[in-house]
């Protein structure tokens, strides 16, 4: 899929590129075929057909430039169009490239936060097992319990991290 806002960008783009021949179109002379057929009775009912074709030829010659000025004003708006297309594009780029940065960190920070978690599962069975043996305090304990769940909640945060900016790089390539 493409994003919506380029595809936006590049309709409004084709419209003034349509304007533009619309505008240079009135500039030129215009030829029209033009017809008129009828029947007609007159007081005797005696019916009388009639048939007239012809060619109109219109030349805009004076009009006080407005339909330059309109080609002028078509010219600029398709530039304009054109322009942001560009920055859409250019927009859409930076998202995409921020997108992978943004993934590619949050993939380091899930490992090692991961690393951290492991290390407080250690760190909390030794504890445990000091403890245990009467070789530290129940508040040595507890804060080995506490960096346990501390580096869980990392963990959990660091997944949500990657979660969240894979979810921002699919919407920035528009998938």
């Amino acid at each position: 899929g493409r994003r919506p806002d380029l595809l936006r960008a590049e309709a409004l783009a084709r419209a003034a590129s349509d304007q533009v021949s619309i505008a240079v179109a009135e500039r030129r002379p215009r030829a029209s075929l033009v017809g008129l057929v009828q029947e007609s009775v007159d007081g005797d009912w005696r019916g009388y057909d009639d048939a007239q074709i012809g060619v109109q030829v219109s030349l805009p010659v004076f009009d006080g430039s407005i339909r330059r000025r309109r080609v002028d004003q078509a010219r600029l708006a398709q530039r304009r169009s054109t322009l942001e297309v560009e920055q859409a594009g250019l927009r859409i780029a930076t998202e995409i490239e921020q997108s992978h940065g943004a993934v590619s960190t949050s993939r380091a920070r899930l490992a090692v936060a991961e690393q951290g978690e492991q290390e407080a599962v250690e760190s909390l069975r030794i504890e445990t097992a000091r403890y245990h043996a009467g070789e530290s305090t129940i508040s040595d304990l507890l804060d080995a319990d506490a960096a346990y769940w501390g580096a869980v909640t990392d963990r959990l945060q660091a997944g949500y991290d990657l979660v969240t900016s894979r979810a921002r790089l699919l919407h920035a390539t528009g998938e």
